[in-house]
């Protein structure tokens, strides 16, 4: 079965992760922030011309992995496995998840007198996604019908 264990939860929640379903989570970005207060967003503003405070970083595979890559800053002995069976949540509720999730999140920003108000209100409709938090989200094997559902949205 694939589900965080409660003390990866735990440690994932302790470091601003909010956990989606059984084996996903989402977390403000560095960008996000930044770009909440006016300052720079991330190299696809640049590049792409994303706005940064309407992006949602997460992951339908927060403690899973298969590369031990050498250079990863991640805890690689906390990542649970290599595979992910079955026994998946959908990707439409990985979805809804991360959006209700990042906007949980974003809730504290409001009482932030640094925090520009129209970013804030932006942020409340997510138009991008990064699928890169942590773990290996290529693991995930529903990713097609989560990347199709991302693009409906």
């Amino acid at each position: 079965m694939v589900e965080l264990k409660p003390e990866e939860a735990k440690r994932l929640e302790n470091a601003s992760y909010e956990i989606i379903g059984k084996h996903s989570a989402v977390e403000v970005c560095h960008y996000t922030k930044s770009s909440l207060l006016g300052k720079s967003g991330c190299y696809k503003k640049k590049f792409y011309g994303i706005q940064s405070h309407q992006c949602v970083q997460m992951t339908p595979a927060a403690s899973w992995c298969d590369q031990k890559c050498k250079h990863c800053w991640r805890a690689n002995e906390k990542f649970q496995g290599m595979t992910m069976d079955d026994d998946t949540d959908e990707p439409e509720d990985i979805i809804e998840g991360s959006i209700k999730g990042q906007l949980k999140k974003l809730t504290g920003f409001g009482g932030n007198p640094n925090v520009l108000k129209d970013k804030l209100e932006e942020a409340q409709n997510p138009k991008h996604f990064a699928i890169s938090l942590t773990g290996e989200p290529t693991l995930y094997n529903k990713m097609s019908g989560l990347i199709s559902g991302l693009r409906n949205k």
